[in-house]
């Protein structure tokens, strides 16, 4: 899986995301900061062995930099190419070359693509949020399905509607999750870490300080049913 900058330079430009004004107002396109999930740090801190990881909605790449930086393979899949415009300066600020494949498209396409390699990990960190209600619980059991490997994990976090969307947020389309949702998700899975809580957030130039609820949730395959 191994693609060099100027090749990442060349992926085809062909979606938008619900974050791109953010993502567009932001220096460098770096809307995330320099931390990953706390769902990533608790993974590697069980010091799983260095593998392979996709990583879907992997926005500017917080996570798979933090991933490769450990030695894994990573692929990951965008539907904003402003997004990955940021993923590749982030990789530049940590003077760093994506040794991953990062590709322009959508989860829907990416289900439909002929079957891929099955990965150690799978990354889904605010992605949820950001599918239609309808689809997006089967979207990701699909998902998991095809894609991890049989004693493979999964690093999900979503937003909730414990708190109410921001107004003044400046992002369309988002449709919080409810907590019936991620129990569906995960029904039959051994679950290594569950927690529900609030954030605190901020996008200048363009959104202020404001709170969201999120749900994490890192979960093991092996015992799925």
């Amino acid at each position: 899986m191994n693609m060099h900058i100027h090749e990442l330079q060349q992926i085809e430009q062909i979606g938008v995301g619900p974050y791109d004004i953010l993502y567009a107002s932001s220096p460098d396109n770096i809307l995330w900061g320099e931390t990953p999930s706390r769902l990533i740090d608790q993974y590697l801190k069980l010091s799983r062995p260095v593998g392979s990881a996709l990583d879907v909605g992997c926005g500017d790449g917080v996570n798979a930099l933090a991933l490769e930086k450990r030695g894994f393979d990573v692929l990951g899949v965008e539907v904003s190419s402003i997004a990955l415009a940021g993923l590749r300066n982030r990789f530049r600020r940590n003077q760093c070359v994506p040794a991953g494949r990062y590709i322009n498209e959508d989860v829907a396409r990416f289900l439909a693509r002929p079957a891929q390699p099955r990965f150690d990990l799978v990354v889904s960190c605010g992605l949820f949020h950001c599918l239609s209600p309808r689809l997006r619980v089967q979207q990701h059991r699909i998902l998991f399905e095809r894609f991890l490997s049989p004693a493979g994990w999964v690093a999900f976090s979503t937003l909730t509607d414990r708190v109410p969307w921001p107004d003044d947020h400046e992002v369309n389309d988002i449709h919080l999750a409810t907590r019936a949702e991620v129990t569906e998700l995960f029904a039959g899975w051994t679950i290594v870490h569950s927690q529900e809580g609030i954030i605190q957030d901020c996008h200048p130039p363009l959104v202020g300080h404001h709170e969201h609820s999120v749900s994490w949730t890192l979960a093991r395959r092996d015992q799925l049913h």
